[in-house]
């Protein structure tokens, strides 16, 4: 796809492909809740804001993982997509990244994963 290309990044597992409201061919992100709902998709392309989320859909506490965080002592957190699939490939595909698609989310995101995982250090 030419947004990875242009990021430099393989495509991490659990992303799709196809087509947003507008008909640009987009990476489509799922964002997911701590306990494994559907909350909303982001869709990443190169036209025009080349970024959007479903209009009302919920996502203060959602986020896309790359790779399994259960039993791990460390989940590695990234704004965008492309931060965290650099994340996922610079620690060999092995480590547990979390992308949270905004700024703006970044502490209900913490507060949610402490919640559920008090032992798992956040980096």
């Amino acid at each position: 796809h030419p947004y990875l290309h242009k990021k430099c990044i393989k495509a991490p597992p659990g992303l799709y492909f196809g087509y947003d409201d507008m008909g640009n061919y987009s990476v489509i992100v799922p964002f997911y809740s701590v306990d494994g709902e559907l909350k909303t998709v982001q869709f990443r392309h190169l036209v025009g804001k080349g970024k959007y989320f479903l209009k009302g859909a919920r996502q203060e506490d959602a986020f896309f993982t790359i790779g399994s965080f259960k039993d791990r002592d460390k989940i590695y957190l990234a704004e965008g997509l492309a931060t965290a699939a650099t994340i996922w490939e610079a620690l060999g595909e092995q480590a547990p990244v979390i992308s949270f698609g905004s700024a703006a989310k970044l502490t209900a995101i913490v507060a949610t994963l402490q919640t559920e995982y008090p032992n798992v250090k956040l980096i």
